[in-house]
């Protein structure tokens, strides 16, 4: 039987105690022309798989599902991206899929990015860049059982040169403000986002199909405000680690009173670690615990 997106991941987080979520992102390898189209080429291709290869089984165990990084496969070429093809056909069934893609088109573009990677690349859910607007993500919920994480709020120190602008007109009312009062980008970004969420409720809950957003842990005031606006929408949260995000803060705003709605991403602090399973089960023991507290605390 084929399980969806949602139906995976929430398995995963209830039989596994997990919402931890392991980038596979490989490092920046700046490969020259010749590398490419050299004798080497092959073996470069081969060094980067098994790199994947052996992140994804030292900390299979601990997740709630993998994100690969597809601009770092694509650094190689369409060898780059073969390898990614090979990967995610590799990776565990149970174990769900989100293609970190950061796409955006319209009608029959996006129709075909889709078909490319929830088809070629077996993905569950992709994440998408929200400038083009609603009609940029129906595409992508369309197909039975996938998902998509939007970014809403991003982890990068740069975020607010565009997220943070004031939106003069904004929702308002689900803000917890006067309707058409100001709000900033992302929190329209979020309310679009879940707007296109329950217009499709009715399909999504009965194929286990998903709409969420991207919401830096580098920002957990910022998710505390998205959450007590928009209390059902499903987070994905990039910033621990290397970025230097707050994870007890993460997990106390963005954890929904059912223990649901947040993936908290970690790439390079456990793929660069010397032992990623290790460091993979560290993460996941101390999310756990925090987990923990907060569920108290809600009772």
């Amino acid at each position: 039987m084929t399980r969806s997106f949602l139906q995976k991941l929430t398995r995963r987080i209830k039989e596994h105690g997990t919402i931890l979520c392991v980038g596979i992102d490989p490092p920046l390898a700046c490969p020259t022309t010749d590398d490419l189209r050299g004798s080497n080429r092959q073996q470069l291709l081969e060094d980067l798989h098994e790199k994947c290869v052996c992140l994804i089984r030292r900390t299979s165990d601990f997740v709630c599902c993998f994100k690969p990084n597809v601009a770092f496969f694509e650094q190689y070429g369409s060898g780059g991206m073969e390898v990614l093809q090979r990967l995610c056909r590799e990776i565990p069934e149970d174990i769900p899929i989100i293609l970190d893609a950061k796409r955006a088109a319209t009608d029959e573009a996006a129709e075909a990015m889709a078909n490319a990677f929830y088809s070629a690349y077996n993905a569950d859910c992709v994440t998408l860049d929200p400038y083009l607007g609603e009609g940029a993500i129906l595409p992508f919920i369309k197909e039975k059982g996938k998902g998509v994480f939007v970014v809403c709020r991003s982890s990068n120190p740069r975020s607010s040169d565009l997220q943070g602008f004031i939106v003069v007109e904004g929702f308002g009312a689900a803000a917890g403000k006067e309707d058409g009062a100001p709000v900033e980008l992302y929190m329209e970004v979020a309310h679009m986002c879940d707007r296109a969420r329950r217009h499709r409720e009715p399909e999504l809950s009965k194929e286990g199909g998903l709409v969420g957003i991207v919401v830096g842990s580098t920002y957990p005031k910022d998710m505390k405000r998205i959450r007590s606006a928009f209390p059902d929408l499903w987070f994905l949260s990039p910033g621990i680690g290397a970025q230097g995000g707050d994870l007890a803060a993460t997990i106390e705003a963005g954890l929904r009173q059912d223990g649901l709605g947040l993936i908290v991403n970690v790439g390079r602090a456990i793929s660069e670690a010397k032992d990623p399973g290790k460091a993979a089960e560290a993460f996941r023991d101390e999310m756990r615990q925090i987990m923990r507290k907060v569920t108290l605390s809600a009772h």
